[in-house]
C-alpha cells in the first residue's frame, strides 16, 4: 500500500507576502478568489448551489422588517438599504466564506456611510507581530486584465475596522478612504477557503463533460469520416473540392470529414478510381459521464454545506418529486445547517452599527429571519 506523507496532500490554497505589491497574495498567484469564481460559474450545479446557499443566508430578510429598506448610504445606482448589504454579503459568503464592507466616518469618528464591496478586489497588507494587518488594498485588476501591470498608486488603501474614536481621529488626513470590516468564516488561515474548495475539481469535472459533448455535437453528433481520393491534376482543383465539400458539411460545426489521396477498389484494394468514404465510430461509452455527472454533482452539494438535492435538482415524478412535505423537509434541513452563518451575519452587522450615529442603526438587532418554505410554495419560486 502506499504511503501517504503531508508532502503528497495538494495545499488547497498558498499564501505568501509579496513586497512589490505589499500585499499577502490570496493564492500562489494571488487569483484564488477570482478563480473560485470562475469555476462556479462554469458548472451548473456549483451555480445552482451557490445561489441557492444565498438564498437560504438571505432568507426572509431582517426580523425588523423595515430595516429591510432602511437607506445606509448612496451608490452609483441610487439608495444603498440594508437588505442591498444583506443580499451582497450574502452572495460573498456563498462563493468565499467571507465578505468585506466600506464603513465611513464623520468628523465625530462615528459611523456614517456602509456600503458593500466586492470581495475578490481585496487583499492583506503586512501582518504585524501580533499577525494583524492594519492596511487592506483594494484593487479591481489583480489579474492583470489586458496585459496591464499592477499599479500601486491605484489600488486604494484602507484601514482595518477599528471603530474606537481615538483610532479613527488619529486615521484622518487628506487620503483618507476609511475603513473596511472583513468578515471571515473561516479563520484558520489569512483568507479562508471557500465553500466549494473541497469539490473544486468536481466544478471543473462537470464543465470540462458540458464542453465535451457540446464540442462532439458541434462536430455532427459524434460522426468522423475519412474521404480517401485520388490524386487531383492541380492544388487548385483540390481547394475548389474541400470548399464544396465545407459547403456539403455545413457551417454549425467544425469539419467532420478528413480528406486522403489514396486509390482503392470496391474490395478496398488500391486502383485509380474516385473516392471512398470510411466512418469512424466514436470510441468512448458516453453512460461514463451520467455517473460521472452524478458523482461531481453529489460531492459539489456536500460542499455547499450538504444541500438537500430536492432543493436544486429536477426530482423524479416532478419537482416535488417524493412529496410536497420531503421539499418542506429539506428546507427545515437546510436552515438548520445555515444557522450558524446567519448568525455570523447577524454578528457582524452589529458590530459595524455599533457606531452609527444613527440611534436606530445603533440599537437594531440584525436578526435574519430564515427563508420560510410556505413562503416560497405561495410565490411559486425559491428565488435566487
Amino acid at each position: 500500500m502506499a504511503k501517504v506523507t503531508f508532502s503528497n496532500l495538494e495545499k488547497r490554497n498558498i499564501v505568501k507576502y509579496r513586497k512589490v505589491e505589499g500585499i499577502y497574495a490570496n493564492g500562489e498567484d494571488n487569483l484564488y478568489p477570482q478563480r473560485v469564481e470562475a469555476y462556479i460559474n462554469n458548472s451548473v450545479t456549483a451555480k445552482s448551489a451557490a445561489n441557492k446557499m444565498k438564498s437560504f443566508l438571505i432568507g426572509g430578510g431582517f426580523e425588523e422588517e423595515f430595516l429591510n429598506n432602511y437607506v445606509i448610504s448612496e451608490g452609483l445606482d441610487g439608495d444603498i438599504t440594508l437588505y442591498d448589504l444583506l443580499e451582497k454579503t450574502a452572495h460573498s459568503i456563498s462563493r468565499h466564506y467571507g465578505a468585506i464592507t466600506a464603513v465611513g466616518y464623520n468628523s465625530l469618528a462615528e459611523v456614517d456611510g456602509v456600503k458593500p464591496l466586492i470581495y475578490r478586489n481585496f487583499r492583506y497588507d503586512k501582518q504585524d507581530s501580533g499577525g494583524y494587518s492594519g492596511i487592506i488594498r483594494y484593487y479591481n485588476n489583480w489579474e492583470k486584465r489586458a496585459g496591464e501591470k499592477y499599479e500601486p498608486k491605484k489600488a486604494q488603501v484602507i484601514h482595518n475596522f477599528n471603530p474606537r474614536k481615538s483610532v479613527v481621529l488619529s486615521q484622518f488626513n487628506d487620503r483618507y478612504m476609511g475603513q473596511a470590516a472583513v468578515l471571515k468564516l473561516d479563520d484558520e488561515y489569512i483568507y479562508p477557503l471557500a465553500p466549494i474548495d473541497a469539490a473544486i475539481r468536481d466544478a471543473d469535472n462537470e464543465a470540462q463533460i458540458v464542453a465535451f459533448i457540446n464540442s462532439e455535437l458541434r462536430k455532427g453528433f459524434n460522426l468522423q469520416y475519412i474521404l480517401h481520393h485520388t490524386a487531383f491534376e492541380s492544388d487548385e482543383q483540390y481547394r475548389a473540392f474541400v470548399k464544396v465539400l465545407r459547403q456539403f458539411e455545413g457551417g454549425d460545426h467544425d469539419s467532420t470529414i478528413l480528406t486522403s489521396e489514396a486509390e482503392f477498389d470496391e474490395a478496398g484494394n488500391p486502383i485509380v478510381t474516385a473516392f471512398k468514404l470510411e466512418k469512424i465510430e466514436k470510441n468512448y461509452n458516453d453512460k461514463i459521464f451520467e455517473n460521472w455527472s452524478k458523482y461531481s454533482a453529489n460531492n459539489i452539494r456536500k460542499a455547499f454545506h450538504n444541500i438537500p438535492s430536492i432543493l436544486i435538482e429536477q426530482q423524479e415524478g416532478g419537482f416535488f418529486g417524493s412529496s410536497g412535505e420531503a421539499f418542506k423537509a429539506s428546507f427545515d434541513i437546510y436552515n438548520t445547517e445555515l444557522e450558524s452563518i446567519r448568525m455570523k451575519m447577524t454578528q457582524y452587522f452589529k458590530r459595524i452599527f455599533e457606531f452609527h450615529r444613527d440611534e436606530v442603526l445603533k440599537n437594531a438587532t440584525f436578526t435574519i429571519k430564515k427563508l420560510s418554505y410556505d413562503t416560497v410554495n405561495n410565490s411559486g419560486a425559491a428565488g435566487n
